[in-house]
């Protein structure tokens, strides 16, 4: 993977996340490749212009891993004045990898990746 952008593979000794790291390594291997060739083409980072253009980048990096994936798709949701009643909802992306699903909710953090914003994001994205 180039420099522009990198990620840090889970501890090889940590047997919790063993099955995320199998899962996840091709598919943050393919981001990062995906990522480097907007930058080196001197295209806008996808993760810089809108939730949509996230979610593509996603999508791509995990076909080109061999994952199945979809993005907008449809699902069952807790009510949001009812925890309790499901309602009909959407998510940003979801992908089958080993025999294991991942369902994502992709929020815009724009750049400002301060503890306080990521706290807000994710409470955002599991409202």
């Amino acid at each position: 993977m180039g420099s522009s952008m990198g990620y840090e593979t889970i501890k090889p000794g940590d047997r919790r996340y063993k099955s995320i790291e199998q899962d996840w390594s091709p598919w943050l291997q393919e981001i990062g490749h995906l990522y480097d060739r907007f930058i080196a083409e001197e295209y806008p980072s996808p993760f810089a212009l809108h939730e949509q253009a996230t979610v593509g980048l996603l999508v791509s990096a995990a076909a080109r891993a061999g994952y199945l994936n979809y993005n907008e798709y449809e699902l069952s949701k807790k009510g949001r004045d009812d925890k309790r009643r499901r309602v009909p909802g959407r998510a940003d992306f979801w992908m089958e990898c080993n025999g294991r699903a991942y369902s994502f909710e992709i929020k815009r953090a724009f750049l400002d990746t301060s503890s306080a914003k990521l706290n807000r994001m994710m409470k955002a994205a599991i409202a």
